[in-house]
């Protein structure tokens, strides 16, 4: 069973997927929580950010700040409409799934992009990420953060947690 046929994901109203498009911030986390299953109150989860009102994701994009996924910006805002880049997709897919990382944390060794620092906020969520094979490595060894998430890459990596999730489900119940 795929991502369409668990509702996690859904065509554009042609019928087509679209794969290269990229995903905004809102849409990330209706998949998010979507993939994990969960149900979130529309009336329960709104008006969480100055931007995020009654809209449609409003209760995806609550429900995330709730349960701590995430914060928003500097200002204040979310920004929903903004397109996702590769660290906050990272981030918000390991924070969903319940994985903690400590912005201080020395990850040095063993990063597996050139253009990823180690004293970036953002490194051992990459590192982490890649360790667990939610990433692969980029041609040419670099990850590129600032780079829109496109639909295809978003549920590849989606997939690849859910998969990682039922191998640990299985590990323990035969230990």
């Amino acid at each position: 069973m795929g991502l369409w046929e668990m509702g996690v994901i859904d065509g554009y109203d042609d019928g087509n997927f679209y794969p290269n498009n990229t995903v905004n911030r809102a849409e990330l986390l209706k998949i998010l929580v979507e993939g994990l299953g969960l149900t979130s109150d529309p009336d329960e989860y709104k008006d969480c950010f100055p931007d995020v009102d009654d809209d449609w994701y409003a209760k995806y994009v609550c429900y995330a700040k709730e349960e701590g996924w995430v914060s928003g910006y500097s200002d204040g805002y979310f920004h929903p409409e903004d397109t996702v880049n590769k660290v906050e997709a990272v981030k918000m897919l390991l924070n969903a799934y319940g994985y903690e990382v400590s912005e201080d944390e020395d990850v040095s060794d063993g990063m597996p992009y050139k253009d990823t620092y180690s004293t970036a906020w953002y490194a051992g969520y990459v590192k982490l990420a890649f360790d667990l094979g939610i990433l692969v490595e980029e041609e040419g060894g670099y990850f590129m953060p600032d780079e829109g998430r496109d639909r295809g890459d978003i549920c590849m990596e989606l997939w690849e947690m859910i998969m990682l999730g039922n191998l640990w489900k299985m590990w323990f119940r035969y230990e």
